[in-house]
């Protein structure tokens, strides 16, 4: 393409030379310009030319010859009719304007209808008409000829638009990268560019990975890291190399990949899948393990993160002690001394002014400010507190021993953590419209919130209920027994009180029935005994093998705690007979009393209603 600018540059150069050369060996003698343009009005146009030219050797400048001259060259009725020789004469007239009207010259000009304006009229229609000629030939050399040759600043700009137009709809219909760069160095101007690149860069891609190849994209990125489909060929690149152990989904196969690509873009993923597939199961010789053979896992402090939260997950003094003795190169040492400290310390809640702090509980001192309009106990390391009073929900969020929120999250309803988790809730939990979950110590949903309730964690399960049944989850959140049940007590000793149609029952893990008997209503086991009710009026207790331990003689009943449990019994006032009262004792486990109380009279165990 460039080479046809510089072919029409030339031949445009060819004409008019050779035109002057045609005047140069003719007969030279004075010329005679009102001549001239009377042979002009005739149409004897050689002569003319020969007495504008005589006149031109003589004053190159005269404004009516080169005028004369332009208008010869631009008659249709002239055998050498030639607008690139009209416009060449019309041009010097025109550089000559606005002539000098005091000029005796210019005055004699005035005779042959010689002024500024037909001068600038001739000069503008030439072009006009040259430019009309390029459009009917509508290529890009008839363009780029116009553009070399003539000066009218909108038709250049017009012919250079139409000529970038067809440039590069000529590069479009070749379809490679190759010929959209070269148009874009030939036309670097043209208001095609931006779209000519967005072209060259996509042929450009397809280009380099035509056969799809994981090569070829890896070739595409590192030859061109800012090409525009840098992004697409990495994609692809990291599906194609993921593509065999996604499939495999195995931890051997990540081991694998992360070995022969240590570079690959998506590494980072690959040990991301490593780190999971060793310790998903969370147990703290699973992350030892992991911390020991993978150092250089991006995940490595997340490991000793976890490892350190496993084993001082009741936050005692003796497990962060322990942590730090045998754990020398812990890389976060410095924080596990300071809660080592805070371990040591008995927080408690103190209130003032309707708000709600900490002291320490040895000497008052503040740990944690008085800002709270609900502060709870710590429990494992974290305390429920709420900043504003509740409206139709409640807003509770987690904080650690320093008074820092724990972690993001904003709960309706917030349980204590046991064994390191805890129950919370979403939705108007007072109202029994709430999804309850479970969180660890980080805020990880270890069980998702979209059960109708979920109970403290007891021996490893979850009591649930979901669409308004019940049945238990294990600690990692997967289903134990069905739900099936119309309510369900914590498993204890191997047990859980499940409510069905007929009664209550005690199933195990598995769900099997292990007591026959069903019961009005029931407690937990606790000390090998469990408080059960046939009449849901008289009271006693039954032994793991569901026969009667204590005969039922109660009115009210606790569960047993190292081998003691209280009890009431309904009997008549002394002094008054006609009053019944709840007399409290003390019993073992053969139901022997050993002690008369005087306390408040118990209640029976229910349900704890979250709020």
């Amino acid at each position: 393409m460039r080479k046809s600018i510089c072919c029409f540059k030339k031949e445009s150069f060819i004409s008019i030379t050779l035109l002057l050369l045609t005047f140069s060996f003719s007969t030279t003698y004075a010329g005679d310009v009102k001549k001239g343009f009377k042979l002009l009005n005739t149409g004897v146009y050689n002569e003319a030319i020969q007495n504008f030219y005589d006149e031109l050797k003589s004053s190159p400048e005269n404004v009516a010859a080169n005028y004369g001259l332009a208008k010869i060259f631009k008659a249709k009725d002239f055998k050498r009719y030639n607008l690139d020789s009209a416009f060449l004469f019309a041009q010097r007239a025109f550089v000559k304007t606005p002539l000098n009207p005091d000029d005796k010259e210019s005055k004699k000009y005035l005779e042959f209808g010689v002024r500024d304006f037909t001068v600038q009229e001739l000069y503008n229609t030439i072009q006009k008409e040259a430019f009309d000629n390029a459009n009917k030939t509508n290529t890009i050399e008839a363009y780029n000829h116009f553009i070399a040759t003539y000066k009218d600043k909108a038709f250049v700009k017009q012919s250079t638009e139409k000529r970038n137009t067809l440039a590069f709809d000529a590069a479009k219909k070749v379809n490679t990268a190759e010929a959209i760069k070269v148009f874009m160095t030939d036309y670097p101007e043209s208001i095609e560019t931006a779209k000519a690149s967005l072209l060259y860069e996509e042929l450009l891609y397809k280009s380099v990975t035509a056969d799809g190849k994981t090569e070829s994209y890896k070739k595409y990125m590192e030859q061109y890291p800012k090409g525009t489909y840098y992004n697409e060929a990495k994609t692809n690149f990291e599906q194609r190399g993921f593509e065999t152990i996604l499939k495999e989904n195995k931890l051997d196969a990540y081991v694998r990949f992360e070995k022969s690509y240590p570079n690959h873009p998506q590494i980072g993923r690959v040990q991301d899948s490593i780190y999971v597939f060793i310790t998903k199961e969370g147990e703290a010789d699973l992350f030892k393990h992991f911390i020991r053979f993978y150092p250089q896992n991006r995940n490595i402090f997340q490991a000793w993160k976890e490892l350190y939260a496993v084993e001082t997950i009741h936050d005692t003094p003796e497990e962060h002690g322990n942590f730090l003795k045998t754990n020398t190169n812990f890389p976060f040492k410095s924080d596990a001394e300071q809660n080592l400290e805070r371990a040591k310390i008995e927080y408690k809640v103190f209130n003032r002014d309707d708000k709600s702090g900490y002291i320490n509980a040895a000497d008052g001192t503040e740990l944690i400010p008085i800002q709270y309009t609900e502060a709870n106990d710590f429990v494992n390391g974290l305390a429920v507190v709420a900043m504003d009073e509740c409206s139709d929900k409640c807003n509770y969020y987690y904080i650690n021993k320093k008074g820092d929120t724990a972690f993001a999250g904003i709960f309706n309803y917030a349980g204590d953590f046991v064994d390191g988790r805890a129950v919370v809730g979403f939705g108007n939990c007072d109202e029994d419209s709430c999804k309850y979950g479970v969180i660890d110590k980080r805020g990880k949903f270890v069980i998702p919130a979209i059960y109708d309730e979920v109970d403290d964690v007891s021996e490893g399960f979850y009591a649930a209920a979901r669409n308004e049944k019940f049945g238990y989850l294990d600690k990692k959140g997967r289903l134990a027994v069905a739900f099936n049940y119309l309510d369900a007590r914590g498993i204890k000793e191997g047990k859980g009180a499940v409510k069905t149609d007929s009664g209550w029952i005690f199933i195990d893990t598995t769900g099997t029935q292990v007591i026959e008997r069903k019961f009005a209503k029931t407690s937990s086991f606790a000390n090998g005994l469990c408080a059960v009710t046939l009449n849901d009026s008289t009271w006693g207790y039954i032994n793991n093998s569901g026969n009667w331990a204590i005969l039922p003689s109660y009115a009210e009943t606790g569960d047993f705690d190292k081998g003691f449990a209280v009890v009431a019994i309904r009997e008549r006032d002394k002094k008054n007979k006609n009053i019944f009262v709840y007399q409290r004792y003390k019993i073992d486990i053969s139901g022997k009393v050993i002690e008369k109380l005087t306390a408040p009279v118990i209640a029976k165990t229910k349900r704890k209603k979250k709020k």
